[in-house]
């Protein structure tokens, strides 16, 4: 049985009583407010609108048919983002702007990714390059650990990135080494002599974990020991 909204009450005072009139004149309303939501980006809400017309007459809508390719993409995109795969993310992220020019996630994802790449993927070429050089001398991968670097020239802004998209690194399968004990990023996200970075290397090197990390260089061991185990405690914990 189909409800009645205070809405389409509306509609059938405002329009009249012939039944094809009110369904035209129904479709319309919704589909123009589908089209209000399309407009500013806002699919789902504009698929609801749409559907709620299509439930007044099966007519095609093409804002519609543009929203079931776009949310998909949109998925996958940000899917493929989130795993390091920003090639194939930017990608998606180029069909959406394909399909609507104007969807400014799109283009933030798109500006995102442009603004990473260069670092991630220099990095990338420095490991393809090793790994192979290393396998030419016999070394077996079981033996091969990767480590981005975190500091070494690198700027606040470059170690951030790294640790954030550690992940991306995991698709070569070997183990990922961080190695960010007492460093001078710390000092310059807070003030802070060597002696007292301990709770800065935690934060950084717990986050790192929750990215990918496997192998953990440090000073100290003990704290890291505890921190490690407690962090790896509520991680699996499930009630």
């Amino acid at each position: 049985m189909e409800t009645t909204t205070k809405c389409d009450i509306n509609l059938y005072s405002k329009y009249g009583n012939t039944i094809g009139n009110i369904k035209e004149k129904a479709f319309n309303y919704y589909v123009e407010l589908g089209d209000r939501e399309f407009k500013n980006n806002n699919y789902q809400k504009a698929k609801e609108f749409y559907e709620k017309a299509l439930s007044f007459k099966n007519k095609e809508i093409e804002n519609l048919t543009k929203i079931n390719k776009i949310i998909p993409l949109r998925e996958e995109g940000l899917e493929l983002f989130n795993d390091g795969y920003y090639e194939n993310a930017l990608t998606k992220f180029e069909e959406i702007l394909k399909i609507k020019p104007d969807d400014l996630e799109a283009k933030e994802m798109i500006d995102k990714i442009n603004k990473i790449k260069q670092l991630i993927l220099e990095v990338d070429e420095f490991f393809e390059e090793r790994i192979e050089k290393a396998k030419s001398f016999g070394i077996k991968d079981k033996d091969i650990i990767l480590d981005v670097g975190i500091g070494f020239g690198k700027s606040l802004k470059h170690n951030l990135l790294l640790i954030k998209h550690l992940g991306h690194f995991k698709k070569f399968g070997y183990e990922l080494l961080i190695g960010a004990s007492r460093k001078s990023m710390i000092n310059m996200i807070v003030k802070s002599p060597v002696e007292q970075r301990l709770p800065g290397t935690l934060s950084i090197h717990l986050k790192a974990v929750q990215n990918g990390a496997s192998i953990i260089r440090c000073h100290d061991v003990k704290e890291h020991f505890q921190a490690i185990s407690v962090f790896e405690k509520l991680r699996e914990f499930d009630l």
